[in-house]
């Protein structure tokens, strides 16, 4: 294969490790962190001031300015892990992104697109390696095939240029589906922490009286098991967050980044970009001003779905009537949740939390929360 040949297909990678020799996971990850360390620099500060973890002034190390498109190095504030060598510096990582290993996998590419076309041309050819079973059928040993052909990474750009449609074929058969983020249970296990107990943060929530005092401690309640209900489908959780140039706030802002389940459909059939949510903390429940609130936070760019939550409702039926109004006026989706509602997402939360990544991802409440306001 040219050089122009092998360059070609190197540029079309999604994931260098499947075919460059020498580069693996560890690379990978080296060079991903190098390129995002900006990014991951602003996570882990805003982490810290969240969780109140201490900060000191040290080296960023270089960070990728995608606008100059060169590399920039300065002193800033990072956590470092106890001692205060170079290898003490903390970055923080969202384990939504974290992954046991790479999406894209090399052993998957040979033997699920190489390998079928290459027992194919034995076949045709009627080569030593053909065998014919006792129904007459032709099998090719795929020891032996490994054998003749090989199966290291030089070996496997030589298949893809004799095979162009492989590579092609399989990036397509591949999504975010194929290594989904870690569950709550495989982090536990890795990082050796109690699991999330959904109904212990519920049990947060209405240990907070109604009222002015507690709505900070609300806020911050709603926060904790909202953020472990939602995960892996909703991420990046964002306190406070300012839009408008900070003109206007929203009191818990999350990034939708399901690939399937609820979340997934309803970004793609109504418009959900990020998910507001507005907490309140009221004794009564929230009114029409309220509504106009969190419909205000709704746009083109951020979507038109998103929570209101309070303590209880003296009319329930009432207020989801006016959520429905909301969205028939154009004004977008806003899916209103009491303490009631929080203590059976957490029930159904605790139930399903070993049924596996698509069952949990159907929440089913919301869905019929949010179909009561479109039918």
């Amino acid at each position: 294969m040219s050089k122009a040949a092998r360059t070609g297909l190197l540029s079309d990678l999604e994931d260098t490790s499947l075919l460059i020799p020498g580069i693996g996971r560890d690379i990978v990850s080296d060079i991903t962190t190098h390129v995002i360390r900006g990014a991951l620099i602003g996570y882990t500060q805003a982490a810290c001031d969240f969780y109140g973890i201490p900060m000191v002034s040290q080296h960023s190390g270089p960070v990728w300015n995608p606008n100059s498109l060169e590399w920039q190095e300065d002193f800033i504030e990072l956590p470092r892990a106890g001692g205060d060598g170079e290898e003490d510096k903390l970055l923080l990582v969202p384990k939504s992104i974290v992954r046991h290993d790479l999406i894209f996998n090399k052993d998957k590419y040979y033997n699920g697109y190489l390998a079928p076309l290459l027992e194919q041309e034995e076949i045709q050819a009627k080569t030593q390696l053909v065998k014919i079973l006792k129904n007459g059928s032709p099998r090719v040993s795929r020891i032996e095939l490994r054998a003749k052909y090989g199966t290291d990474k030089l070996a496997i750009i030589e298949h893809t240029a004799k095979f162009p449609h492989a590579l092609p074929t399989y990036r397509r058969s591949t999504s975010r589906l194929s290594c989904p983020p870690m569950s709550h249970g495989e982090v536990s296990l890795l990082t050796d922490t109690p699991e999330v107990d959904y109904l212990e943060l519920m049990d947060q929530i209405e240990a907070v009286s109604p009222g002015n005092a507690g709505a900070s401690m609300y806020h911050r309640a709603v926060e904790s098991l909202l953020t472990a209900l939602l995960y892996p489908f909703c991420a990046n959780m964002k306190i406070e967050a300012e839009i408008h140039e900070g003109r206007k706030r929203i009191d818990i802002l999350y990034d939708n980044v399901a690939g399937l389940g609820f979340f997934d459909w309803v970004a793609r059939h109504h418009g959900s970009a990020v998910l507001p949510v507005e907490c309140k903390n009221y004794s009564q429940e929230p009114g029409n001003e309220e509504l106009d609130q969190i419909s205000g936070r709704f746009s083109r760019e951020r979507g038109w779905v998103g929570l209101i939550t309070c303590r209880s409702f003296q009319d329930k039926a009432r207020f989801l009537e006016r959520c429905r109004d909301t969205a028939k006026d154009g004004r977008g989706f806003v899916v209103a949740l009491d303490d009631l509602d929080f203590r059976a997402l957490a029930e159904e939360a605790q139930e399903r939390r070993n049924t596996g990544m698509r069952n949990q991802g159907e929440f089913p409440l919301l869905r019929k929360r949010f179909s009561e306001l479109i039918n």
